[in-house]
């Protein structure tokens, strides 16, 4: 992941940032205690996090309106286009490392068998 990542200049933690406030599709953007919640992250870490996105220009930070002490934060257009471009190249780099044995209509019993079966 690390190697798929890196041309778009994004870590694996930046890009599932990325990624989760581009696909939520809300102009206003989410408080980082939603984007933190979302992303199963440590509202500690997603701080951190955002400060490299909004460094390299991919999200911005603003105060939300209706609550002082939080933080909305939205994706800019070069942000939704790395989180895009980045998650073709992720898509692709699962599909040729996972591609080759599993087929992701078999239940996932089906696909422990097969596993169980290769090892013979």
């Amino acid at each position: 992941m690390r190697r798929t990542l890196a041309p778009f200049d994004l870590t694996h933690v930046q890009f599932v940032l990325l990624a989760v406030l581009t696909y939520a599709g809300d102009p206003k953007g989410l408080t980082q205690a939603q984007l933190a919640h979302r992303a199963r992250a440590d509202p500690m870490m997603v701080s951190q996090v955002l400060r490299a996105l909004e460094q390299k220009g991919f999200a911005e930070r603003h105060p939300d309106p209706d609550d002082g002490r939080a933080r909305r934060v939205t994706v800019t257009d070069d942000g939704i286009a790395a989180a895009r471009a980045a998650n073709r190249a992720v898509e692709s780099a699962d599909e040729t490392f996972f591609g080759g044995s599993a087929n992701r209509s078999l239940p996932l019993i089906a696909h422990l068998q097969h596993l169980d079966q290769s090892d013979e």
